[in-house]
């Protein structure tokens, strides 16, 4: 079992074994450049934007999809998230605050773990059904800066 220690951008090294971050085609791109002579297991992987809070979700998250990662291949060689995976672990999973969310989902970006962004978003859109504009505008904090006669015709293009 190899390990790699990955270091946060607020100073937090975690141990992780190889095997779990192969979901992260950031990491293992690197990994393979580097060669497995290469990897120093004592020198930490620096990871600017990811702090230790979001850092050990990603890796819980990982954990859990070891085995079974929730993504299935699809005929373009993209991946697609399979439809059950809003399942009871991922719904318990995702219970967090919004802001916490959006920076998961940039820390997935950033380590390029498509299926934890894709099911990411799927939380964040399950959130965002049934509200009104104004209820959005809320709870993302965004300022409505239309003028009337904008919002006029948003309402009359959206019909």
């Amino acid at each position: 079992m190899a390990i790699i220690k990955l270091k946060s951008n607020d100073g937090v090294v975690f141990k992780v074994d190889v095997e779990i971050l192969k979901c992260s085609t950031t990491i293992k791109t690197m990994l393979e450049s580097l060669g497995e002579d290469e990897t120093d297991e004592e020198v930490p992987i620096p990871l600017p934007i990811i702090n230790s809070v979001i850092l050990d979700k990603i890796i819980q998250w990982a954990i859990h999809y070891k085995n079974d990662l929730p993504f299935e291949e699809n005929n373009e060689d993209a991946y697609s998230v399979k439809t059950d995976d809003m399942c009871a672990w991922n719904a318990e999973f995702f219970k967090m605050e919004q802001g916490m969310l959006l920076d998961l989902i940039e820390a997935a970006n950033y380590l390029d773990i498509k299926p934890l962004m894709e099911t990411i978003c799927k939380t964040i859109a399950h959130k965002m059904k049934g509200k009104t504009t104004e209820q959005l505008r809320t709870q993302f904090g965004a300022v409505n800066d239309f003028t009337p006669e904008e919002e006029e015709k948003v309402r009359k293009f959206g019909k």
